[in-house]
């Protein structure tokens, strides 16, 4: 039977979840800013996990690609952004390890820079399309060889673990390449295909479905073992070119100066979305291996590979083109 006091109760319970309801549509969104472009694999990253968040959060996320210069002018609009927990920026290991080696003038700071949490980690595919007849890395090694003017490959920035893939290969296999730079992913893709670049080296996932539909051919992964979603694709090391073999992760970033609690909340939110059995699913099905450690392990791994990177420069005595 419904009584005065049940109806209160319910209009009590009402009320509340209008006002619950009412919060989170005035909170402050979240933005998490990616340098890339759309289609690419971090934004991909950041779509996937975008929605999940804003459910944990009862806030709004959203993503803004902010691209330009291979990652870095996400990072510099974190540096004009408010240090109050409403901007995070998803990028590549590279942007806060090889970047403050190579580039003397950047437009941001790694030391007004809040490490907060990983997401994924990620391997690079060595690609040719149809304009290279190689089926074999050995056998694109050759090409190169014979052919010097035509030896090309993309990549997503200079100075980029890609750039260094590609690099460190040529250079062990005694053969003369050049980058080509891109935008992002997607523009290399089309050009893989149309014939325009000859080769590339990128993050695995942008060519596994092209790869798969035998549009493009992976010769080689520069991951520690073989990618489980090409199991008959050979690591760099196995192909004899251990010096090649480099691993990333993305993960996501915070203006220094950012309340702990807020960065605190955003991590746990992360953490939790990455426990999401059809997030793993979908990260994993597109070359992107869940991998979660929190802001103390990630700094540590930061300086770490700064200093790796820094012997591989030293020895390699590689530069930036100006």
């Amino acid at each position: 039977m419904t009584t005065r006091r049940t109806l209160l109760q319910a209009g009590a319970a009402a009320a509340c979840a209008s006002a619950l309801g009412a919060l989170a549509q005035d909170g402050k969104s979240i933005t998490l800013v990616v340098g890339f472009p759309p289609g690419g694999s971090p934004d991909f990253v950041a779509r996937t996990l975008a929605d999940k968040l804003s459910a944990r959060l009862r806030r709004p996320v959203v993503v803004d690609n902010k691209v330009g210069a291979g990652g870095q002018i996400a990072l510099g609009a974190l540096m004009n952004a408010n240090a109050d927990g409403s901007t995070y920026v998803l990028t590549p290991a590279a942007m806060m390890t090889t970047g403050p080696l190579l580039y003397p003038k950047l437009p941001y700071d790694v030391a007004r820079i809040e490490p907060v949490i990983t997401v994924c980690k990620i391997e690079h595919g060595v690609v040719v399309g149809s304009a290279v007849p190689a089926k074999t890395l050995a056998e694109f090694v050759a090409w190169m060889k014979a052919s010097p003017g035509k030896a090309f490959y993309g990549i997503p920035a200079a100075g980029s673990s890609p750039h260094f893939v590609g690099m460190l290969l040529a250079r062990a296999a005694g053969v003369e390449a050049q980058a080509v730079l891109y935008r992002g992913g997607p523009p290399m893709v089309a050009d893989l295909l149309g014939g325009q670049v000859p080769a590339a080296v990128n993050v695995l996932g942008n060519f596994i479905e092209q790869h798969r539909a035998g549009k493009l051919r992976v010769l080689a992964t520069s991951g520690a073992a073989r990618s489980p979603l090409l199991q008959d694709v050979p690591t760099l090391a196995e192909s004899g070119y251990p010096q090649a073999q480099v691993e990333d992760w993305y993960g996501f970033m915070a203006k220094a100066g950012t309340p702990r609690p807020e960065i605190a909340t955003f991590a746990a939110a992360v953490r939790e979305v990455m426990e999401m059995r059809d997030v793993r699913t979908a990260l994993q099905t597109s070359g992107h291996n869940p991998y979660v450690i929190g802001a103390d392990d990630l700094a540590k791994d930061i300086v770490s590979s700064q200093k790796r990177w820094a012997e591989v420069i030293k020895q390699t005595g590689f530069k930036l083109e100006s």
